[in-house]
């Protein structure tokens, strides 16, 4: 595989911790930050794909309920009419 140079600037203490896990695991900080940046990357693709899914799932699930009817009062209204129902209750 062929490696490119790149710099980047790091908190001091994430700096630390790279030199202390390259030590304890007897290989370069170079690599250290090359295994946590494909993990991280793996990470970050794959909840991307997660909330891909969870999105459309809920679309599946609004196309096989919906009447095509208009709702005669908005969710807002609802609320608010729960919110009194309580109140009286409490009086």
């Amino acid at each position: 595989m062929q490696m490119q140079k790149t710099m980047m600037y790091l908190p001091s203490y994430i700096k630390e911790r790279i030199k202390k896990v390259a030590e304890t695991e007897g290989t370069s900080q170079a690599e250290v930050m090359r295994v946590a940046l494909e993990a991280g990357l793996g990470t970050a693709e794959s909840q991307k794909n997660a909330s891909a899914q969870s999105l459309l799932k809920l679309a599946e699930i609004g196309r096989k309920y919906r009447t095509g009817e208009q709702p005669k009062t908005s969710a807002v209204e609802e609320i608010d009419k729960m919110w009194q129902s309580w109140g009286k209750g409490n009086e």
